[in-house]
């Protein structure tokens, strides 16, 4: 869906920042939690953290920027390690060894970030939330598999046909996931990337139906998601008038110019994406 940064996360470009890339967690899913031992690596833009299995990398989920104190890499580390239930039993061996102090899975991460406090002032998020959510409409739209959404003011949820007609797949977008959360010592972590849940439905007869224009069956399993506010049926959104299809989102999405980082000191600052821990 969206890949290009919130104007949150572009304020954020020269401060303190962890980063989780939830993209690459997708990929390597349950593996995550085999990890035994971890090497953090110096890049050109700071460091990466290598979750290991033995002597094969499962994933390099954490990056961190503009970190080049010693102890505040140490406690950025810690933080990023604790977030997906790791605690690091030997800091001074060879390869750090970690130990499990929660079981582990997809959800945890985003749980664990989402009670942290918003650490932007209220207006700040709700032009975010205004820039956020209409990109993620204009990109649901764009996407041929979909064919209906609901939309509220924090959250969009979009109902697809998966290939083949096997069933649908409703994907959810919460905006407040997205924001930068507060640690307890001033460091600022949250995902880079949009937050994205996903919901599979194996049906069919029901996936047939939806694709040709059942838009009360639609409507049900987005309500049944948990889904609420306005709901567009891409259907006849895209009835053909004269030849062009009409879009029913704006030409162009909202530009911010707030600067939703202005008051959190860039020194304390630090910003998590993705399946990188932050």
């Amino acid at each position: 869906m969206v890949t290009e940064t919130s104007p949150a996360w572009k304020s954020m470009s020269t401060a303190r920042r962890i980063i989780i890339d939830h993209d690459e967690m997708d990929d390597v899913g349950d593996q995550i939690y085999q990890a035994t031992t971890f090497d953090l690596d110096e890049t050109d833009n700071g460091y990466v953290v290598s979750l290991k299995d033995g002597d094969d990398v499962i994933a390099t989920p954490i990056r961190f920027e503009n970190i080049d104190d010693d102890d505040a890499l140490q406690t950025a580390v810690n933080q990023a390690l604790g977030v997906f239930g790791y605690e690091i039993v030997d800091p001074y061996a060879e390869h750090v060894q970690l130990s499990h102090i929660d079981e582990w899975d997809f959800d945890t991460v985003a749980k664990k970030i989402g009670e942290l406090p918003v650490a932007v002032d209220d207006a700040a998020a709700v032009e975010d939330a205004k820039w956020s959510m209409d990109l993620m409409a204009r990109d649901a739209y764009a996407m041929p598999t979909v064919v209906a959404s609901m939309r509220s003011d924090e959250r969009i949820d979009a109902i697809a046909v998966e290939p083949g007609h096997r069933g649908v797949t409703v994907t959810t977008y919460r905006h407040d996931m997205s924001l930068p959360r507060l640690l307890a010592d001033g460091t600022v972590i949250g995902f880079e990337q949009p937050w994205n849940e996903f919901r599979s439905i194996e049906d069919s007869e029901l996936a047939e139906r939806i694709r040709d224009g059942d838009i009360q069956a639609a409507e049900r399993i987005l309500a049944e998601a948990g889904a609420e506010g306005e709901f567009t049926d891409y259907h006849r959104s895209l009835v053909e008038e004269e030849g062009t299809g009409m879009d029913p989102w704006p030409t162009e999405p909202a530009v911010i110019d707030a600067d939703v980082w202005a008051n959190i000191p860039s020194v304390d600052t630090a910003s998590m994406s993705g399946p990188s821990l932050s």
